[in-house]
């Protein structure tokens, strides 16, 4: 009977036994992975086994955080109606679906609906909107826009006399008059039914519409990229640029160039200090009149003559259908490519050379006998 009772404790003596020898076991290796990796960082001493201690990771369950932008809008600022009972240096609305008979003010003014007579603003900006319509005249002065936006129609003129540009986007019945510093800019889709002028300092740039005159008389260019139906003029300093189309003559009378890459339907006429560069079509005579050179590129045309006035050269690399003529200091010169219909003469104080590739028809007069 006694022999079980001196098994079990046996047993338990044993299993208490590998116990701590499992547990010796894993404290030297833990301690000699602890020093391995101590040492690979540059060695440990006794006061680092002291206070070893094994770090580890515990995987956390992964989770996604949601955030909520909120924007807030802030609405722009409420006008009053215009011609009601407030004072007329506050901006005011004419709203859509709304007339009334015609405005004198002293603040900005947004015509939505309809104003039947003439609109007159001092001292604010004039915008006429989608929809927006002026059966009169839009005058501003002082310091403020004009702007006939997208779908806004004038049935009278557009004039414009304070510091300040006009801006033409819809279709204006009559003239438009930008009279002080600020630029006339007619937008691609936007009409002029008369004459477009500029007369402060400032630019004419038409991207869309004129039918009748469109005349730069400030120190500011002239920029055609639309349809000018018919004369074009740049009288102060500053160059005219065709990229567009005009029907009518163009004219560059100040310090400045007349550069044409579209098309004129009539003469194109430089008698300022400047030059003239033709690298597509003029369906007229050119005429550089003073200190400048006159230039047709490969790509130019010229259906008239070319006639160089003024202490400047003329070279023709395109086709000039009639006579080409130098008539005072400076050489010219027909290049390779370039074709002469009609005679060609050169005052006898400049040099005339004609490339052997050149084709000159009609008499070769002055320097170029």
């Amino acid at each position: 009977m006694m022999l079980p009772a001196l098994t079990r404790e046996r047993t338990d003596t044993l299993t208490r036994f590998v116990l701590r020898l499992l547990t010796a076991v894993i404290a030297v290796s833990l301690l000699a992975v602890g020093v391995g990796h101590a040492a690979s960082l540059g060695g440990i001493d006794s006061d680092d086994l002291a206070s070893f201690t094994i770090d580890g990771t515990v995987p956390v369950p992964s989770s996604t955080t949601t955030t909520t932008t909120t924007t807030t809008t802030v609405p722009p600022p409420v006008l009053s109606i215009c011609g009601t009972a407030m004072p007329s240096t506050a901006p005011c609305v004419v709203p859509a679906g709304t007339t009334i008979k015609k405005l004198d003010w002293d603040a900005d003014v947004l015509v939505l609906g309809t104003v039947d007579g003439k609109l007159r603003v001092d001292g604010g900006s004039i915008t006429v909107g989608a929809g927006g319509v002026v059966g009169g005249n839009a005058e501003q002065q002082g310091v403020g826009d004009i702007v006939v936006g997208a779908g806004g129609t004038v049935r009278g003129h557009v004039k414009e006399e304070g510091p300040g540009s006009v801006v033409i986007d819809g279709v204006v019945d009559k003239h438009v008059e930008e009279a002080d510093d600020g630029d006339l800019i007619v937008g691609p889709g936007g009409v002029i039914r008369r004459t477009a002028t500029e007369s402060g300092p400032g630019s004419l740039t038409i991207a869309g519409t004129v039918d009748r005159q469109a005349d730069e008389s400030g120190p500011g260019d002239l920029v055609v990229t639309g349809v000018v139906h018919s004369t074009a003029s740049e009288s102060g300093d500053g160059s005219v640029t065709v990229a567009g189309t005009v029907d009518g003559a163009v004219s560059e009378a100040g310090v400045g160039d007349l550069i044409v890459s579209g098309v004129i339907n009539s003469n194109a006429t430089e008698t300022g200090d400047g030059s003239v560069v033709i690298t597509n079509l003029v369906n007229g005579l050119v005429d550089e009149r003073d200190d400048g050179d006159l230039t047709v590129t490969a790509s130019g045309i010229v259906r008239n003559t070319a006639d160089e006035r003024g202490n400047g050269s003329v070279l023709i690399d395109g086709l000039v259908d009639a006579k080409v003529h130098e008539r005072d200091d400076g050489d010219l010169t027909i290049g390779v490519a370039g074709r002469v219909n009609n005679g060609v003469e050169s005052n006898p104080a400049g040099t005339c050379t004609i490339a052997s590739t050149a084709t000159v028809f009609g008499n070769r007069l002055g320097d170029c006998a």
